[in-house]
């Protein structure tokens, strides 16, 4: 802690007292040892929080920031394994229609994934694991919007539209590096298969023998 070459003093008023101090730090230390103060070695002053405090004060971790999701008893366990189920089918049409590989094992590695099929209808998911699980819990809360719920660390809801969510989880300082499927028109076909989006028709690839009718 350092010793400042003026002291102030005085009570809570407009004017302060001061008085001009002289010598090196050092002598002035000797002198405050001489007249009876103690020199605590245990206690260090904490610049940030302007307070002296103990040396060996641990300070209280930042809590790790994650979603937080809430999912009702009653979509268990046979209304959470049929998403679960289509999302894994619709992932593997994906691999194969785009000629992607480890969608499919992606999905079945994420731990929320696992905790569900477990039959945990509650817990979180912390910011940095795979985007994909966040996709899920998207699908669920469009399934259904009023029994499957998730907000992030500041309490907020997870948007409503696909649109929005993308937008917030491509924030690559909060949720770290964006993967490969996160850009278009992959991700849209990708949140196609997770139910987070209904598939639009190309009918061009619709094939049929019965002639079109006209009107």
């Amino acid at each position: 802690m350092a010793w400042g070459a003026t002291r102030w003093s005085g009570n809570a008023t407009p004017t302060l007292q001061s008085k001009s101090v002289s010598g090196s730090a050092d002598s002035r230390i000797r002198k405050k040892l001489k007249e009876g103060y103690c020199e605590w070695n245990w206690v260090q002053f904490d610049s940030d929080d302007l307070r002296v405090v103990h040396i060996e004060t641990k300070a209280i971790p930042t809590p790790e920031p994650c979603f937080w999701y809430r999912i009702d008893q009653a979509l268990f366990p046979q209304e959470v394994t049929s998403i679960l189920d289509s999302i894994s089918n619709g992932l593997a049409e994906v691999e194969t229609e785009l000629s992607l590989s480890g969608l499919v094992k992606e999905f079945h590695s994420l731990s929320l994934v696992m905790d569900l099929q477990d039959g945990q209808n509650t817990g979180q998911l912390f910011y940095r694991e795979p985007r994909m699980s966040v996709l899920v819990l998207f699908a669920l809360h469009r399934a259904h919007p009023l029994l499957a719920h998730t907000s992030d660390d500041n309490n907020d809801l997870l948007p409503d539209q696909l649109n929005d969510l993308r937008s917030l989880l491509s924030d690559e300082a909060r949720f770290g590096p964006l993967p490969e499927y996160w850009h278009p028109p992959v991700f849209k076909r990708i949140a196609a298969a997770m139910q987070c989006i209904d598939l639009s028709s190309d009918l061009s690839r619709i094939k049929t023998e019965t002639p079109a009718a006209f009107f």
